[in-house]
């Protein structure tokens, strides 16, 4: 103990009182000189330790309490509820009392009534649940129970609920939050599309199904022709906007089951999975003509535009890096944009121009 001053020592005798399904911690504390700390501590010890508990401290803590509390019967009835329940409950003690332990609760009836049976079977039982104020306001609560008798030895249930919404809801917050973290992490906050990272996670699990399915997949990137000239005309402003214009426009013209991101830039990637050779020179054309057939309007100005396609089609029993193919369907663009509006398709070892 930090010194003051004096010599000073700390003797407390303590006592748990069990009043009413709540713990009373009765402590008394006091300050010593060193010279009377023996005759004093003699005078503790010669106290009775188990000193029947006064009524009133009973009715102070039940009327005092941070949480409601509830004294109910075998049938739900609510015999007793303290003032912390009613305003928890936006209720009066007498209309709490009127009510049931059915009443509390913000669920169907057959949920409650099986509730209510596990609650008189246990002797202590701990949940969460959904309360209801007389508002219609629902209320996650944290609820505890015990058993007991009166002195009619009638059985008693002791029912302590506390709010814990302002806690559920900041988990749900926090949920959220890492949701949104993961989401920022792996898609483009521009187009909303799956972004470099994104996508390569999503690919090297395709690639591992493709294995077990022994069907290819097709792998399309692409880019805006021209893309920086459109920039430097309209600013970043006009040009923000057409990228998520041609993101809108490729997204509904895909298939469902086909993963389409933004990999870097004006740059965009497209997986197909199991989808044969010929069939992903087929999707790259057709996307080719949607584009190109597409009317571009922004700052009262009419225009079209184009892109170029490089393909590569993937074997089922491929097992190289990713990053190689990659670069590959990388290579593949770069010779499509020699030619502007085109499409090129490579394979992992012959190059052919479409």
């Amino acid at each position: 103990m930090k010194r003051i001053g004096l010599d000073v020592n700390l003797v407390s005798d303590t006592k748990f009182i069990f009043c009413g399904g709540y713990c009373a911690l009765l402590c008394q504390i006091r300050v010593y000189k060193k010279d009377n700390l023996q005759n004093d501590i003699d005078k503790e010890r010669a106290i009775p330790m188990n000193q029947p508990v006064h009524p009133d401290c009973c009715k102070s803590l039940f009327e005092n309490a941070y949480d409601a509390i509830f004294i109910i019967d075998d049938l739900g009835r609510i015999h007793y509820a303290n003032p912390a329940s009613c305003q928890l409950l936006k209720k009066t003690a007498d209309e709490l009392i009127q009510s049931s332990f059915h009443d509390l609760f913000a669920r169907e009836e057959v949920y409650q009534t099986a509730l209510f049976f596990s609650l008189i079977k246990e002797v202590n039982s701990r949940s969460l649940m959904h309360f209801k104020a007389s508002d219609g306001v629902e209320i996650d609560g944290e609820w505890t129970s015990s058993k007991f008798t009166d002195k009619s030895g009638a059985p008693r249930i002791l029912l302590i609920l506390r709010d814990v919404s302002n806690f559920i809801e900041a988990q749900r917050e926090l949920k959220e939050a890492e949701i949104f973290a993961t989401e920022l992490a792996t898609h483009d906050f521009l187009t909303g599309l799956l972004n470099r990272r994104g996508f390569e996670e999503f690919m090297e699990h395709e690639l591992d199904r493709a294995k077990r399915s022994g069907k290819p997949t097709g792998l399309i990137m692409m880019d805006i022709d021209h893309f920086k000239q459109i920039n430097d005309k309209f600013g970043h402003t006009g040009g923000d906007w057409l990228l998520r214009e041609f993101a809108t426009v490729m997204s509904t013209s895909i298939r469902d089951y086909d993963v389409f991101a933004r990999f870097a830039g004006d740059e965009f990637i497209l997986l197909l999975p199991e989808t044969l050779q010929g069939e992903s020179m087929m999707i790259a054309e057709r996307l080719r003509l949607i584009i190109e057939s597409h009317p571009i309007k922004y700052s009262g100005e009419h225009f079209k535009i184009t892109a170029s396609l490089g393909v590569i089609s993937v074997p089922s029993s491929y097992d190289g890096p990713m990053e190689d193919l990659i670069a590959l369907v990388d290579k593949a663009l770069y010779l499509a944009k020699g030619n502007r509006n085109s499409v090129y398709f490579q394979t992992l070892d012959v190059e052919v121009g479409v």
